[in-house]
């Protein structure tokens, strides 16, 4: 295994990036190794990244691959 930890985020109603292509990109990355995460979400190609749930998805994200800080 790898440590080099991937989030993909998608919007729901992406046009831009066909639906199969995250899916399939978590399959290579966690075939090859890579602790990866998808998170298929409401919205389309720009999502906003300052949105709570997308916070709140990211935070869990480098809380579960970031050692605790010292004293935690």
């Amino acid at each position: 295994m790898t440590d080099r930890a991937v989030l993909l985020l998608r919007g729901r109603d992406d046009e831009a990036v066909p639906a199969a292509q995250p899916v399939e990109l978590t399959g290579r990355l966690l075939a090859a190794g890579h602790p990866a995460h998808l998170w298929l979400t409401h919205g389309g190609h720009a999502l906003d990244l300052a949105r709570p749930d997308l916070r709140a998805a990211a935070a869990a994200f480098l809380d579960s691959i970031l050692p605790a800080a010292a004293g935690d």
